[in-house]
């Protein structure tokens, strides 16, 4: 039966967990917008017996598409459960009854799931509530707040630090909760959409370090406890190390994951490039540690060694607060470093799609969170766009006559001069042809043999390669800038680009003065001189092209039904990608 199916079923045989990940963000996706009624159980039950009952009788075709629809039934369940776990919040019902308003100073007992966050002149305290006390009455409210701390002065800030408060502390507070004010200013998220995405009821501000109350230790995971005092740790060390406060807030949001320390100027200037990206902790930031520990290619194929590079990755990812991106490219470097340790080779696109199907039946709420989104497109860009075709291109650059494709390939003139421009080794053919029996000699671009002469081909083939990625990249996630930022960035083509590569040397100069730092002052503050000029270049990047009106540019978006706009931008891309997929230029016989 197994030979049948993998014979017969493209589904089982080429791309499952492509199709089950869809599956379970269609089933999601239809719960939170048709809100099925409580009939998806039985019909589970009666889709499962279906897909039993085509097994036995050698239908896997129909069993294949009946996985599918039980899959999205199973999404839209799991979308349920987490929603009615969100509307058990004791909080959010004593708040939405007016028994509590933002004018009212209430003090809330509850457990830090956080260390204290530190931001100019205040802290952000992220709680579990247990209770609360308003007027004269005590009452059990089960949820989380957030709650905003003044620090003002240096007495504040050092009463607030004495009192020790990390994760798992337990802590009384009078504070003034509320849900935040929308302005509904383009491009500018709303704050209490964000603080649902984050699992936060309410926020707040507290007026005085004065007014928390340390009582003591709750239950908390030891390793997490250590994970976010490393952390703490790190953005001290960031402060010590470098002087310069543009260039240590940066840092900050680069390594620790926290961004409130990113003055007003570089963002804008990062947000008008479509570089923003570069300070939110996600693939290029895993990746770039992962190249750090796994770059020696002999060190990819050590079992232990493999191993304890997951172990920090995991490790960091936790440290920095599990954020969806980071999960993302860390899942899917963790299945491509394990695929060859099994003799299994880790498929791009099935890798992609199995990262989505982890974190959505871990929160199926990610499905509507804009860092999700970005991400997976972005990524999806890469492997349905950028991949494909780089692909086609070596095949037709590296074109020689054998058995299996004695043709050339039946491409343009321009596209097989352009692919023999990146790809076509000349010494290398020389080479083989020295020790051959059977010699001949090809007809290949005249630039593609002067680049390879001169040995800068490879230097050409990198930055041609970055440009199509980088305009894939764009291209997948143009919808979702403007439908989040009112923001599109055509000079992100190249920008990104350039911004890839600085981050990357910025992240790398940060960390090495961080451990020089502990050998010899003198080395860590050269090394602070490197990040610096990285960190100039990598915000002022986007100058030079701001005089030019298309460079960057703000876009209205569509608000309502009208939204559909953005889905159906994907179906021609989806299109684009088949059809690149399909595409032979090199004909096997």
């Amino acid at each position: 039966m197994s030979l049948e199916i993998s014979e017969s079923n493209r589904f089982t045989r080429r791309q499952p967990f492509v199709y089950l990940a869809a599956a379970l963000a269609a089933g999601i996706l239809i719960d939170l917008t048709l809100r099925p009624a409580p009939v998806l159980p039985a019909a589970g039950a009666i889709i499962v017996s279906l897909v039993l009952a085509f097994f036995v009788r050698h239908q896997p075709r129909f069993a294949a598409v009946s996985l599918l629809i039980c899959v999205s039934i199973a999404g839209a369940l799991v979308s349920r459960a987490e929603r009615a776990a969100k509307d058990a919040s004791d909080l959010r019902r004593v708040y939405d009854s007016a028994l509590i308003t933002g004018h009212d100073a209430i003090e809330i007992t509850g457990v830090l799931v956080q260390p204290p966050e530190p931001a100019p002149a205040a802290y952000s305290l992220y709680l579990e509530t247990e209770s609360i006390r308003y007027s004269t009455d005590t009452k059990n409210a089960i949820g989380h707040v957030k709650l905003l701390v003044e620090t003002p002065d240096a007495h504040s800030q050092s009463y607030l630090e004495g009192l020790r408060l990390e994760y798992g502390s337990r802590a009384r507070i009078l504070a003034r909760v509320e849900q935040q004010r929308s302005y509904g200013n383009p491009g500018s998220p709303d704050f209490n959409e964000f603080l649902e995405r984050k699992g936060y009821d309410l926020a707040g501000r507290v007026k005085s370090p004065l007014l928390i109350e340390n009582l003591g230790f709750a239950r908390a995971n030891p390793a997490l406890r250590l994970l976010y005092r490393l952390r703490i740790r790190l953005i001290k060390t960031i402060d010590e190390r470098f002087k310069e406060p543009r260039l240590s807030g940066v840092l900050k949001a680069m390594l620790a994951g926290n961004r409130n320390f990113v003055d007003e100027e570089t963002a804008r200037r990062l947000r008008e490039g479509g570089t923003f990206h570069t300070l939110v902790i996600a693939g290029l930031h895993v990746g770039v540690i992962a190249w750090a520990l796994l770059a020696w290619r002999r060190l990819r194929r050590m079992t232990s060694w493999v191993l304890l590079s997951l172990i920090v990755l995991w490790s960091y990812v936790a440290m920095v607060g599990m954020a969806g991106p980071a999960v993302r490219a860390t899942i899917m470097i963790s299945v491509g470093l394990i695929g060859p340790l099994l003799f299994r080779r880790a498929v791009s696109f099935n890798t992609v799609a199995l990262a989505a199907f982890i974190m959505l039946v871990w929160k199926p709420s990610l499905i509507g969170d804009p860092g999700f989104q970005l991400s997976f497109a972005a990524v999806a860009g890469i492997v349905a766009l950028a991949a494909p075709l780089l692909e086609k291109l070596r095949e037709t650059g590296e074109w020689r006559p054998n058995s299996r494709s004695p043709h050339p390939p039946s491409s343009s003139r321009w596209i097989t001069s352009l692919a023999e421009i990146l790809f076509w080794d000349q010494r290398r053919f020389d080479r083989d042809m020295a020790s051959s029996l059977v010699r001949y000699s090809l007809e290949k671009s005249r630039t593609a043999l002067l680049l390879n002469k001169m040995r800068i081909q490879g230097l050409f083939r990198a930055i041609v390669v970055l440009l199509i990625t980088s305009a894939a990249i764009q291209i997948a996630t143009a919808p979702l800038m403007i439908l989040y930022f009112n923001r599109l960035s055509p000079v992100g083509v190249l920008l990104n680009v350039t911004a890839g590569l600085l981050t990357a040397a910025l992240m790398l100069t940060g960390y090495a003065a961080i451990l020089v730092g502990f050998l010899s002052s003198f080395l860590a503050s050269q090394l602070a001189v490197l990040g610096s000029v990285a960190g100039r270049l990598l915000v002022n990047s986007v100058v030079p092209f701001l005089g030019y009106s298309l460079a960057t540019l703000r876009v209205p978006q569509y608000e309502g039904s009208y939204r559909i706009i953005y889905l159906l931008y994907y179906v021609p891309l989806g299109m684009i990608a088949g059809l690149t997929a399909g595409w032979r230029p090199v004909k096997a016989v």
